[in-house]
């Protein structure tokens, strides 16, 4: 039996702000991510999900290098 992945919704919230790393400060996705996330089938965008909310955490423990 197949299971189908669910399609998560936009991460987005609306705080559309590249910091120099060139991440957006409300959803800590790159502009490529953003830029194909309706082109993303639903693992993929779990992935960028998955990796963004690391760069947040990143981010919010003071690391920059991302």
């Amino acid at each position: 039996m197949t299971y189908a992945i669910e399609d998560p919704a936009s991460p987005c919230i609306g705080i559309c702000q590249m910091n120099d790393a060139g991440l957006c400060l409300g959803c800590f996705r790159t502009l490529d991510e953003i830029e194909h996330w309706w082109d993303y089938d639903p693992k993929q965008k779990w992935t960028v999900i998955a990796m963004a909310e690391d760069r947040q955490a990143r981010y919010l423990d003071g690391e920059t290098d991302d």
